[in-house]
Formats: C-alpha cells, structure tokens, sequence
C-alpha cells in the first residue's frame, strides 16, 4: 500500500494531505458547472493533467501515474458515445481515482502516526548484523552508543525475515544467534498489536515498522532494508533516522542515501559463546 514512498524532502502527512485534495478537486471537476459531457471532459482532463505533476513531485514511484493515465484515460478522450452514457463513464472513472487516492492518504496517514517519535527520540534500525554479531539488542547501550536521550529502534520486516532465514544457516552459532533474538522479540512483543511501541528498557523501546511492503524485489538485501529505512525518515523527519550496522559496506549505503549509518562499537562484538 504504503509503497507511495514520498521523494525526499516531502513528508508522508504532507502526501495524504494533496492526495485528499486532489480527490476533493476530482469530485467538484465532475459536479460544478454542470453535466454536460461538452464541460465535463475538458474537466476531467485538466484535473488529471494537474493531478499527474503533483503525483510526479510527491512520489518515488511512477505507480500512481500510471494508475492515473491508462487505458481508460485514454479510453475517456476519445469518447464518441452519446453525451449521458458519456458522463457515466467519467463520472466512474472519478469515483475509482478518487477511491485510490483516498485509499493511500489514509494508508499514509496511519503510517505517520504510527511512528511518531517523543521529543528527544531518535529511531535507530539495526540491521541483521547487529543481531548476529553483537551482544544481545536489548543489552546494548544504544542511547550511549548513537548519542541519544531516548531511542526507539524500529525493525522494518525485512530484518526479521532475514533473521528467520538465519535460523536455516550452516554455522551452528549463527543459527543460535537467530534463534535467540527472534525469541527475544517475541517476549518483549509478547501479545501487542503489530505496530505497538513496546518497552525494552526505561529508555529504550521497539516497534515494528508498519509498512512492510515494497514493489521493487531488491537482489540486496541491505538495500530493502535501506528502502524502508528512507520510507521512515519521510515520517520523523530528516536525521531522526539511525542505521545502525556492524557492516562497512551498509554504513556508506546509507550515508549515500542521506541516511545517519553508524558503525557500533568493536567493544559492543559479542565475545562469547552462545
């Protein structure tokens, strides 16, 4: 759904909000000034014509354009049908766009405040290294460690999909590794909504993050972790958001992504045997 990435700079409340207006100016294209398909078509292609640049400056994706001018755009401006059975058609093709833009506002909207942060709160994702190779995340002085009041680390599923890949792994310690974070999040999770803010400690807390979807398959798995990872900042903010790695190569995808990567400690490597 919520694949609607906004382009940087842009913000997932400020997308809802021009989705909702273009659905609002689609309907009145349709309904003042009168019905006849003479007035109306003109309408209706001016609206989408308007509605194309503001999608194209919003979004990532070229998915809601192409929703927007397909077939049935092109369909509708070639009309020669009787002038009702015209204005049926457009009127159904309004009512379909404007349920797909009011559909994602909404989808964005429950994503924003989903994961708004508390004053002084950063939100730090910590990649599947951090789970294998360091001491156990809930352990972690993550405050310390990112320089933070408080901090909330936000697991996209990607994450725990690889986790639960992990669990499969040929390394015996690997497998355990796996085992014993996914264990760990689900005690800390234990009954709570997908979504909810949980506790880990009095400063730190975890979330996972509500949008899990994505239209691009990424070959590198770092690279969809980074794809939510940059979804996320388009909701807290610029610089709210922390990847946090054990891994070199993830740290400088993220900073060319003009995301926070930072490189825990050596100290912070566990060194004992699970």
């Amino acid at each position: 759904m919520t694949h609607l990435r906004p382009k940087p700079g842009r913000t997932c409340a400020e997308a809802a909000r021009q989705l909702d207006i273009l659905a609002l100016e689609a309907h009145n294209a349709i309904t003042q000034g009168g019905h006849p398909v003479g007035k109306v078509l003109p309408r209706y292609i001016e609206w989408v014509e308007k509605a194309e640049r503001q999608l194209r400056s919003l979004f990532v994706a070229r998915e809601p354009i192409d929703h927007l001018i397909g077939v049935r755009y092109w369909h509708l401006r070639s009309l020669r049908y009787g002038a009702e059975r015209a204005f049926n058609l457009i009127e159904a093709e309004v009512e379909a766009q404007r349920e797909y833009l009011t559909r994602h506002a909404a989808a964005l909207q429950q994503l924003h405040d989903a994961h708004q942060l508390p004053a002084g709160t950063v939100a730090v994702v910590p990649d599947t290294n951090v789970f294998l190779h360091y001491d156990p995340f809930d352990q972690l002085p993550w405050c310390k460690e990112v320089g933070a009041r408080r901090v909330r680390l936000v697991l996209p599923l990607p994450v725990i999909d690889e986790l639960d890949a992990q669990t499969y792994a040929r390394d015996e310690r690997v497998r355990r590794r796996a085992k014993a974070a996914l264990r760990r999040l689900r005690e800390l999770r234990g009954l709570a909504e997908p979504t909810a803010v949980v506790p880990v400690t009095s400063t730190v807390d975890l979330q996972v993050m509500a949008d899990s979807t994505d239209p691009v398959t990424h070959d590198n798995g770092d690279r969809e972790i980074l794809s939510h990872c940059e979804l996320l900042q388009t909701i807290v903010g610029e610089g709210s958001v922390i990847v946090a790695t054990g891994d070199n190569g993830m740290q400088l995808r993220a900073q060319l992504l003009g995301l926070r990567g930072h490189l825990l400690s050596e100290e912070l490597r566990s060194q004992r045997e699970d």
